[in-house]
């Protein structure tokens, strides 16, 4: 029992330690990964989701959203995209549209409205638009992975993206049956006639073009941010090993080439650091929505 209230009482020195830090840096880049959204409730490995959003598929002996999505992204053509829309398009709907603001994210916000605008940067894997919900201003996001809201040629024939509200909502108001949407509503490209597909991340046909615009800005941040007279703090929120090289191992890399940065990693899961880096990092195994929720009350 001593042993157990020694080690509380030190996770909770160092999870103030590492709040203080964030508050005391100069600059600071946030890194936030799918754990962020799963704290605030979209957990994809939930099977309460499935039950919530999608109890029909049950019976095909599905689980998680994480099985329903390997089943429907790859029926990508004309005969199956009834089928396919009939996840997707609910889906989207239910993550993007029906979603209010996650509290995490809003305290997120709070952090960031709280500093000078040049001070700041985040880099995001998510496709869900918390962010824009929450009113971060988007010249200081660089989010590459995609985005819900909008769809792309499946080929693609342009870098367009095409705003899917309208496209989701008729496609959800006309479900043929619980499982297909009516096959005139299947979305086509109003250039080349095929279909369109949600534009996300997934192999070399993805239009990236729309999320490239805030790189420089991002590359200037860090310029400046790793100046000999500053303080980058790397608040890296709910990134594991899924996808490591977008934002992980790159913010480890920032840490190791710059003495002066800190790297704050908040991971129910999976907070270790490279021994290399560790003595210049925090490994906060924690709640992100907890750790954000405490943090903005000490601003």
């Amino acid at each position: 029992m001593e042993h157990k209230k020694e080690a509380d009482s030190k996770g909770a020195q160092k999870r103030k330690e590492a709040m203080e830090a964030v508050l005391g840096a100069t600059h600071v880049l946030v890194g936030i990964g799918a754990g962020v959204s799963a704290s605030g409730g979209h957990l994809y490995t939930n099977p309460a989701l499935v039950d919530e959003w999608f109890p029909e598929y049950k019976k095909w002996g599905v689980q998680t959203l994480v099985d329903l999505q390997g089943l429907f992204w790859h029926l990508k053509d004309e005969e199956s995209a009834p089928l396919f829309w009939g996840y997707w398009a609910r889906h989207i709907q239910h993550c993007r549209y029906l979603a209010p603001l996650m509290p995490v994210y809003a305290d997120i916000a709070r952090l960031l409205d709280s500093r000078p605008r040049d001070r700041w940067f985040v880099h995001s894997t998510n496709v869900d638009g918390q962010l824009k919900i929450a009113g971060v201003d988007h010249a200081r996001v660089f989010a590459p992975q995609g985005e819900y809201a909008v769809f792309q040629c499946i080929k693609p024939c342009s870098d367009e993206v095409y705003d899917n509200r309208a496209m989701i909502d008729a496609m959800v108001a006309g479900m043929e049956d619980c499982y297909r949407v009516r096959k005139e509503l299947v979305p086509h490209c109003p250039r080349c006639g095929d279909l369109l597909v949600p534009n996300l991340r997934s192999d070399d046909r993805f239009v990236e073009a729309p999320y490239m615009g805030t790189l420089p800005t991002y590359r200037e941040f860090l310029r400046s941010a790793t100046a000999a007279d500053t303080r980058l703090v790397l608040l890296e929120l709910g990134v594991g090993f899924n996808s490591p090289g977008a934002i992980r191992f790159p913010f480890e890399e920032i840490v190791r080439e710059n003495p002066a940065a800190r790297l704050v990693r908040v991971n129910l899961t999976e907070p270790q650091v490279s021994p290399d880096i560790a003595a210049r990092s925090f490994s906060i195994a924690d709640d992100i929505t907890h750790f954000m929720a405490d943090l903005v009350k000490m601003l």
